[in-house]
């Protein structure tokens, strides 16, 4: 009679991990193994405190394997991550100037330095975000401040999940905090004349003219050049805008694609641009060749394009010497300018073009309390026609 054949194990599946057994101390385990990006074999374990949680978990390793994903997350800090972040993928980033220093600011100063800054990214969960807002709010930031963190966070970490670092971007669990409309303030025509009276005498009294007089953003305006302006057709181009970004004066483009327009010149603003022009021409020729030939509507004594700084300055100062609120600044002209075509009946959609805002829907949540008068005249004409 012949022996028995030995028993023999069934052999485990591919991708299924080794054998779960239980341990001393309860839980279960199994060791998986995987073959890294580098060709080397690797192996780790995986525990649970039941064997159908390890079974779980085995599979989807596997599942992440098996489409070219990290074998698990990444234990690398936020805000180790963050400042890499900032310094590659942000660059890289066809995005304003002005908004990448915003976003490498919102990363370094509501990002990094907070708990959630302290977490691996493979820790990082939906709570954590959530608990995060909280506390910015109990900082005191405000709606609009909390949502641009978040909105940078939520870039960041889609990032790390394009990189295999993450499996899921937590960020995507949490609603984007609201920034609730703010009503514009603004200053009625009697007020902005004060303001110019108190600006004579300054150099930027022009500039404060332009911008009443056309409702331009103050970087539109002081990236005036003179190729943008056309006498003849009395037409003024925007297509760029200057700004400070990390210490230097830098040109961008306008801020969105529908800010790239053209305005029609006033007589008014026709008078500000050729007394400029003039100014400009008497400057030139007093100081020959030191004069700086950059082409820009607004300079500074030598013709090199003015600080966006040094404007603010002198525009408190004459907003003061006006007796106007403390929280008027040069954009309040912009909201004025606005005020004044629709209290004087301009369509919304012509007003929308002027200010070139992305979409009529921005004019009408930023401006639609202005218009009490035009919606109560059209319910009267409603009921005038069915009657």
């Amino acid at each position: 009679m012949s022996d028995p054949k030995p028993q023999t194990r069934p052999r485990r599946g591919n991708r299924e991990g080794s054998r779960i057994y239980q341990r001393k101390d309860g839980r279960y385990q199994s060791l998986v193994r995987w073959t890294d990006d580098f060709g080397r074999s690797q192996r780790m374990t995986i525990s649970g405190t039941t064997r159908k949680a390890v079974q779980t978990k085995v599979r989807e390793f596997y599942d992440r394997v098996n489409v070219g994903e990290a074998a698990r997350d990444s234990t690398t800090v936020l805000s180790e991550y963050a400042a890499t972040w900032c310094r590659t993928t942000l660059q890289a980033k066809s995005i304003k100037e002005s908004t990448k220093s915003l976003y490498d600011s919102m990363s370094r100063n509501h990002i990094a330095p907070t708990e959630l800054g302290d977490l691996a990214l493979g820790r990082l969960k939906p709570q954590a975000i959530e608990a995060w807002i909280a506390e910015r709010r109990l900082h005191g930031l405000s709606d609009s401040t909390i949502r641009t963190a978040y909105t940078v966070l939520r870039l960041m970490l889609d990032t790390a999940k394009r990189d295999g670092l993450i499996r899921a971007n937590p960020t995507h669990a949490v609603k984007r905090p609201k920034s609730a409309a703010q009503e514009a303030d603004f200053l009625d025509p009697r007020q902005v004349r004060d303001l110019l009276i108190a600006a004579e005498g300054s150099r930027y009294h022009d500039l404060f003219e332009l911008i009443a007089r056309t409702g331009m953003r103050r970087g539109e305006a002081i990236a005036l050049k003179w190729r943008d302006v056309d006498f003849k057709r009395r037409e003024l181009r925007i297509r760029e805008t200057l700004s400070r970004v990390q210490g230097s004066l830098t040109l961008t483009d306008t801020k969105t694609p529908r800010s790239r327009r053209s305005l029609a010149l006033s007589p008014a603003v026709e008078v500000v641009l050729k007394r400029i022009q003039q100014d400009q021409a008497a400057r030139r020729a007093e100081i020959g060749p030191l004069w700086h030939s950059t082409g820009f509507d607004f300079t500074t004594l030598d013709g090199r394009p003015i600080d966006p700084r040094n404007a603010l300055r002198a525009f408190r100062s004459a907003a003061n010497a006006a007796g106007l609120p403390k929280s008027t600044n040069i954009h309040t002209l912009r909201h004025s300018a606005a005020s004044m075509m629709i209290d004087n009946g301009t369509h919304l959609k012509v007003v929308s073009d002027v200010l070139g805002h992305a979409s009529i829907a921005i004019t009408a949540d930023t401006y639609g309390h202005l218009y009490p008068t035009q919606v109560r005249d059209a319910m009267d004409a409603l009921s005038d026609a069915l009657d």
